[in-house]
């Protein structure tokens, strides 16, 4: 498939892929990125030490590759985001796509992205819908979006009401995300306390504007633990993870929250004051949870109290009932 920019260049894609013990999946990932419409121009693995035959999957995949592949072995454990954060800064196309080790891409993925980037260049970053799958690649009849829950009314969102999104709740996965790569320079580097993916996107609505896809591009695999959340939906299994989270996940929330701020001050960018403000009213009210009495009486009477900001801040009454019960 041939895109070409207003400039009629057809645009470079770099992959960038973390991996880490994820033979298991690793052949089907990259199997999936060689039957792209728009095939990319390079595919960056870097590899955080894995103990198990991701090596060979990738040795064996590349001899037969459509594109370039660049396997770069760690010396020692830099943890998720920093392995990330390396792959990305060794990508060279134009646009970077992130990529994990464990999920399968639709023949279209990079095409409709990109489509999307080049028809609008203030957008910095782009990311879609995804389908779940098990660890059988069985699909499970539901969608991320769905599922995390992201419900646009509109086609597009402003910066403005996309950081109010991102106040209440990450939105977007690796595997979805698709970014210029002049936006590198401010994505990275990437505080320890975050997640790739969910700082990315934080930078891109800060710095930029991002464009999103409603249909799915991506089936995204489920697993026991997952950074969204998504892999149990029962009642029972949320109020458990909450139990063993306790307050500490709030305080630990907040301290990323913190660096934002920080960012945002190193690197002003449009409409700072508005979001230093709601960072600030964001952190006063993890700190408002984080603090919560023991006392069932006394904490319900605190969050009755504090409902404007649960509804302004967080998932609402799902986040309310389960500050009532832990």
């Amino acid at each position: 498939m041939t895109i070409t920019s207003h400039l009629g260049i057809s645009p470079q894609v770099s992959v960038a892929m973390g991996t880490y013990n994820g033979g298991r999946f690793l052949r089907e990932q990259l199997d999936s990125i060689a039957e792209q419409e728009l095939l990319p121009r390079e595919l960056v693995i870097c590899d955080d030490r894995s103990e198990d035959a991701t090596a060979h999957v990738v040795e064996e995949f590349a001899q037969g590759a459509p594109f370039e592949v660049r396997f770069v072995r760690n010396e020692y454990r830099l943890g998720i985001a920093k392995n990330f954060e390396k792959a990305i800064m060794l990508c060279r196309g134009e646009f970077i796509a992130l990529c994990d080790q464990d999920d399968l891409w639709n023949p279209q993925k990079l095409a409709r992205c990109v489509e999307v980037l080049v028809r609008d260049d203030n957008l910095g970053g782009v990311f879609s819908d995804a389908d779940l799958i098990d660890d059988h690649s069985a699909l499970l009849g539901r969608r991320l979006w769905s599922s995390v829950p992201f419900c646009p009314r509109k086609d597009s969102l402003t910066s403005a009401e996309f950081v109010r999104l991102l106040l209440k709740q990450d939105v977007a996965t690796d595997p979805t995300i698709v970014f210029r790569s002049r936006m590198r320079d401010t994505i990275i580097p990437i505080p320890e306390l975050w997640m790739q993916d969910a700082w990315i996107i934080w930078m891109l609505a800060l710095y930029s504007s991002i464009g999103f896809i409603r249909e799915p591009l991506v089936r995204y695999r489920i697993h026991p633990a997952q950074q969204l959340g998504l892999a149990s939906q029962s009642l029972r299994s949320r109020l458990l993870k909450a139990h063993r989270a306790g307050n500490g996940q709030y305080r630990a929330l907040a301290r990323r929250f913190e660096n934002l701020r920080v960012r945002l001050l190193e690197y002003p960018g449009p409409e700072r004051a508005s979001y230093l403000k709601d960072l600030d009213r964001r952190i006063q009210f993890l700190d408002f949870q984080a603090k919560l009495p023991r006392n069932r009486i006394l904490r319900a009477a605190q969050i009755i109290g504090a409902l404007p900001s649960y509804m302004r801040f967080t998932r609402g009454l799902v986040t309310i009932c389960r500050d009532m019960l832990v």
